[in-house]
């Protein structure tokens, strides 16, 4: 009886030894994150920053993820990109010419896609070796991708699926786009760079951007609301109405139009010992 009492005790002390590491855990990352947040206001507020001129590698950067923080601009860290962000960001320098051996069974394609494109584009955009493109479930200290989009291979070669790999190249199943009788999408996000501020470390992208939403329609066109806030329904500014064709082709919205009323997103770059920039994380500016 008393070695049953014994156990029974050790037991809870070691259940509340384990919720308090938990809890701590849980307390440490929330400072982490709101330590980034204060740190990263703290850039966006600065003004002692100098006025830069984009690069390639820059350019890389905004143009990969750009679609992902329009879609939800705030991000403390590349952990808070979904998987399939990280593989279409990963893939976005893929182009269909880069898919070699090409071959079709029913209704998919497969065909292989040299690693260092894929593994380069990630080093690039986020500067680390904890993303990887493989079939293994994702850990605590590995993010593994194996399925998204690849923007710029045409519909035929759009979705993508990992099959296996070998030393030198991926090889991935492919999925045409569906296409779609309704209201169709934007052809690309409109979001536009305006200003690179580089201050210490760092480098501040600042962007603008416009929402759309298709507020009427029929089987032959769609009514389309620009406003200038998403995704605030309270707080919006309708900027423009546009009729688009329904249908599975892409409209286009010109952001050039509507850049003095968009929202500002900032996206922030940091430098690494080698002096390479990486994203750090990103931020939506504060609708006035």
């Amino acid at each position: 009886m008393k070695y049953k009492k014994l156990a029974i005790i050790a037991g809870i002390i070691t259940i509340l030894l384990a919720v308090v590491t938990i809890l701590v855990v849980i307390n440490n990352n929330k400072k982490i994150n709101s330590n980034k947040k204060m740190l990263s206001e703290e850039l966006i507020d600065r003004k002692d920053y100098k006025i830069i001129s984009t690069n390639k590698e820059i350019d890389n950067i905004f143009n990969s993820i750009k679609k992902c923080v329009y879609e939800d601009s705030n991000r403390n860290t590349y952990k808070e990109f979904k998987e399939y962000e990280l593989f279409s960001i990963a893939g976005y320098n893929v182009k269909k010419e880069d898919i070699t051996n090409i071959k079709k069974e029913d209704f998919s394609i497969y065909g292989y896609v040299k690693r260092d494109i894929l593994d380069n584009q990630i080093k690039a955009v986020f500067g680390t070796d904890k993303i990887k493109v493989s079939k293994e479930e994702s850990n605590d200290e590995m993010i593994n991708i194996n399925t998204g989009v690849f923007e710029n291979v045409g519909n035929e070669f759009r979705n993508i699926k990992l099959i296996s790999k070998t030393d030198d190249e991926y090889y991935f199943s492919f999925y045409a786009k569906e296409g779609t009788s309704g209201c169709p999408e934007a052809k690309s996000p409109p979001i536009k760079l305006v200003e690179l501020r580089q201050i210490d470390n760092n480098i501040i992208l600042v962007t603008k951007a416009v929402y759309t939403k298709v507020v009427d329609g029929n089987s032959s066109f769609c009514e389309v609301e620009i406003y200038d806030n998403y995704p605030s329904e309270k707080s919006k500014k309708v900027l423009d109405k546009i009729k688009v064709k329904a249908g599975s082709e892409p409209y286009d919205v010109d952001i050039n139009k509507y850049v003095d009323d968009a929202s500002e997103i900032y996206i922030i770059l940091e430098k690494d010992k080698n002096g390479e920039y990486h994203f750090l994380r990103s931020e939506k500016g504060i609708i006035k």
